[in-house]
């Protein structure tokens, strides 16, 4: 006789648990949780994406626009064409090394974690 109430008392824990894990209620908690979080992610993951397609607009401008100032400046101090490629190669080392240390400072910022 014991084991039979022993056996009812564990399937009645059992019941307990199965009903906690399927609770509407929790559940729906959890996923409108999980919805709500995913959306933040994608916006997140967007807007990186979106902000880097527009910073690669702004610099085919603006190399565009550095390129037409140093051909003009060529002209018009009358410098030979050898002398344009140094001041490119200059330009683009000195415009590599401030894109590189943007980097790094974007990088270093992004990979703390914020204090609570």
């Amino acid at each position: 006789m014991a084991k039979k109430e022993l056996e009812k008392i564990l399937i009645g824990e059992q019941l307990k648990k199965v009903k906690e894990v399927l609770d509407p209620e929790k559940t729906t908690k959890k996923v409108i949780d999980a919805t709500s979080y995913l959306r933040k992610e994608y916006k997140k993951t967007l807007a990186v994406a979106l902000t880097t397609g527009l910073a690669l607009i702004i610099g085919l401008y603006v190399k565009d626009l550095l390129t037409l100032w140093i051909d003009y400046l060529l002209k018009a101090l009358s410098l030979s064409e050898g002398t344009g490629i140094m001041y490119k190669t200059i330009l683009t080392l000195v415009v590599s090394g401030i894109a590189v240390l943007g980097i790094v400072l974007v990088s270093k910022w992004a990979g703390k974690e914020e204090k609570k």
